[in-house]
């Protein structure tokens, strides 16, 4: 992998960085996510996992939202659970985020709308953009939350404290597959752990 992203930094100096934590370390993806957002430069922040689909439109329609309402410090849409990438017969599945759609929701309203503390879906890890500076301004993913419920406690942050607007739209695709961390996760007691440290958080 270091070798793969020092090759893709040295074709790409504009537009891809390599960097590492100190000696090395693997401190785990939440830690890993902080330290890029440092180093990025852009007014937006958002996360892109490489098994996933953004439709073209995705960002534009995003950003224009950031632009028409300047006070929101994060934008999600719908999500696409897609299972057909293997042609396994399961069908895919749009899921829109759990509360009034095409809004402004101000805090902690979503807190008590959206999983985990209720029934409505939370927004994907692919279906939201954020402003850089409220992300780190809020400290971004705690770092004790190396797999499951990282995005969750992320989440949880801007609820409580900034404008967030929910967009019917969906432009991106959401890979479902077995093997995945959350899929192994929701397999026997660790998701019940894991929701009691969160819920603990």
């Amino acid at each position: 992998s270091t070798a793969n992203a020092k090759k893709y930094a040295a074709n790409y100096p504009e537009k891809v960085f390599y960097t590492e934590h100190e000696n090395h370390q693997n401190k785990g993806q939440s830690a890993s996510k902080n330290l890029g957002v440092k180093l990025c430069s852009g007014e937006l922040v958002t996360f892109f996992d490489a098994d996933d689909v953004w439709l073209p439109n995705f960002l534009e329609e995003q950003i224009h939202i950031f632009q028409t309402y300047p006070t929101v410090s994060m934008v999600c849409q719908a999500s696409k659970y897609w299972y057909s990438w293997n042609h396994s017969g399961a069908p895919d599945k749009i899921i829109p985020v759990g509360s009034t759609q095409d809004a402004i929701h101000h805090p902690p309203q979503l807190l008590f709308d959206l999983y985990p503390l209720n029934q409505g879906a939370a927004p994907c890890p692919c279906g939201f953009i954020m402003r850089k500076e409220a992300f780190l301004h809020h400290g971004g993913f705690e770092s004790t939350f190396r797999g499951m419920y990282d995005d969750q406690v992320l989440l949880v942050k801007f609820y409580l404290h900034e404008d967030v607007y929910i967009s019917s739209r969906c432009d991106n695709w959401y890979r479902q597959r077995e093997g995945s961390l959350v899929a192994e996760g929701n397999k026997g007691l660790r998701i019940f752990s894991e929701r009691k440290r969160f819920l603990e958080w």
